[in-house]
């Protein structure tokens, strides 16, 4: 079971509530930060700590020791209740460096996703495989099946780390700065094209810059081969950039 959404965000939390059966099993949640094309896992959950170790190699954990660490829980796998249950899954607010969050480049890329699956691996079988058949029986072996009633996903557009998230123009808008456009900030404006793109990050900042064009244009477009032989000048000066 997968969720598109369509642009990058940064994921925060996911809260999923079970249908008419009990929470899966063994499952794994994934992301991707390539629209799909290829997932990584995100969060393990096993029926057990012993699950946790027997089925992915991991010891259980209630919270992870790195910004970036994958850990597993058994706390959400109960049987009990047997529909409506509730799966917290805290991306952000228990990690170690949460609170330097604007600055921590690490944190940034493990909250950064396109998609979501849930991979569901074991069901719940309320141990219906030992019951002798009886009058009861079949109302057992009816929750045999996944459900999702609900899901809920917090978190913010991450806007290619070139602005924030905005609700002037609708929610989840990004308010692009550096001289960037595009509904994810993921290009430079008309006339700035004087580098190419790039993400902005604390370790590696990057904001647009403006061709010059000898006063003689409006707008330009970033050439690769301008660029590498040095034939255009920036605004400083200098013979640097393709634009």
């Amino acid at each position: 079971m997968g969720l598109v959404l369509f642009q990058e965000y940064h994921v925060a939390f996911i809260i999923l509530k079970s249908g008419p059966s009990p929470r899966p099993g063994n499952w794994i949640l994934e992301k991707s930060t390539d629209y799909g094309r290829s997932y990584v896992p995100w969060q393990y959950f096993a029926t057990s700590p012993s699950e946790c170790l027997r089925v992915y190699g991991i010891t259980e954990s209630a919270f992870p020791d790195e910004d970036n660490s994958i850990i597993c829980t058994s706390a959400y796998s109960h049987i009990l209740p047997l529909e409506g249950g509730e799966i917290h899954v805290r991306l952000l607010t228990d990690r170690p460096g949460n609170n330097g969050f604007h600055v921590n480049t690490v944190l940034h890329q493990f909250i950064r996703a396109t998609n979501i699956r849930m991979k569901f691996q074991r069901i719940q079988t309320l141990f219906g495989e030992y019951i002798h058949y009886t009058s009861g029986y079949e109302s057992v072996r009816s929750r045999y099946y996944y459900s999702l009633g609900e899901v809920m996903i917090g978190g913010r557009r991450s806007c290619h780390g070139h602005g924030a998230s905005s609700h002037s123009n609708g929610p989840g808008t990004c308010y692009c700065l550096h001289d960037t456009c595009g509904a994810d900030c993921e290009s430079c404006c008309h006339g700035y094209n004087q580098l190419p793109w790039k993400p902005n990050s604390v370790d590696k900042p990057f904001a647009c810059q403006p061709c010059t064009c000898s006063n003689h244009a409006r707008d330009c477009v970033y050439n690769e081969t301008v660029d590498r032989h040095g034939l255009s000048l920036d605004d400083g000066g200098n013979y640097r950039g393709g634009g």
